[in-house]
């Protein structure tokens, strides 16, 4: 690995992972978003937007693209366009030489019911888009829950910060399992798919001995004298993992939330 192009660098998994990158490498990340960036000496920062692609800075010669962006998309509307969007940003990556491209996909990908959220929708379609640009060179890694220190506006610390102010709050019922996997093990399965001249295809990432209902995780921060303050709120049926696509992840030394969360309510 020599130059890496990181497009959507900005990301929560995105700033985790160029704060690992060797510093021997060249990464040159784009951003589209006034938050802080991670700052080092072999990072070089352009500003990207997946609406209105601009292609002016990114190198002739790729080693690896990691795909991270994805915008919030409220409607079909923006959805359309993103698929839109997405296409120009595919035939524009044709030109370039790059050994490999990587492309962050969801679990939610595995949503069942005839009517699949806008997330999923956009990552199905977003999967088949690239993959069509060079199967042989085409990584997808379904990631699951992604969570960790500084993350904002998610399922998971959007749960935390309401159990911090001590609101009552509904959660999914408790037969409903997630998967809650620590962005360290993301970043590690990344760059071991960068680093790997054998693997292809679509991958999971998911920590299986993380499996959990949301009543589990309130009772782990909680403990069980205050789980009278939150309360089931509807059925939902489980998300149906392809056990067919290996799992990258089989090591992890995280244990759920004892390191990140439970700490905070103490």
């Amino acid at each position: 690995m020599k130059n890496i192009l990181i497009i959507g660098a900005s990301s929560f998994i995105g700033q985790n992972l160029i704060k690992k990158i060797e510093q021997n490498v060249s990464i040159y990340a784009t951003y589209n978003s006034t938050k802080k960036l991670v700052r080092k000496k072999n990072v070089k920062y352009f500003q990207f937007n997946i609406y209105n692609p601009n292609f002016n800075n990114i190198p002739e010669n790729i080693d690896n693209i990691i795909f991270l962006a994805h915008p919030k998309i409220q409607g079909t509307d923006k959805l359309k366009l993103f698929y839109k969007n997405l296409k120009i940003i595919k035939k524009k990556l044709l030109f370039k030489r790059f050994n490999k491209l990587i492309y962050i996909s969801s679990g939610s990908v595995y949503e069942t019911g005839k009517i699949k959220s806008l997330n999923a929708r956009s990552k199905i379609k977003a999967e088949k888009i690239l993959s069509n640009l060079n199967k042989k060179k085409i990584i997808i890694l379904r990631i699951f829950f992604p969570y960790g220190k500084k993350q904002k506006n998610r399922m998971l610390p959007n749960l935390i910060n309401n159990l911090m102010s001590k609101n009552k709050i509904n959660i999914l019922k408790n037969s409903y399992k997630i998967y809650p996997t620590h962005v360290s093990d993301i970043v590690k399965v990344i760059i071991k798919v960068m680093k790997s001249k054998k693997l292809k295809g679509i991958f999971n990432v998911y920590n299986p001995k993380e499996r959990m209902s949301m009543h589990d995780i309130c009772k782990i921060i909680l403990g069980k004298k205050t789980m009278n303050k939150v309360y089931n709120f509807k059925k939902i049926k489980n998300i149906r993992i392809n056990h067919t696509h290996q799992n990258l992840l089989k090591n992890s030394n995280i244990k759920l939330f004892q390191l990140e969360y439970k700490k905070l309510l103490r």
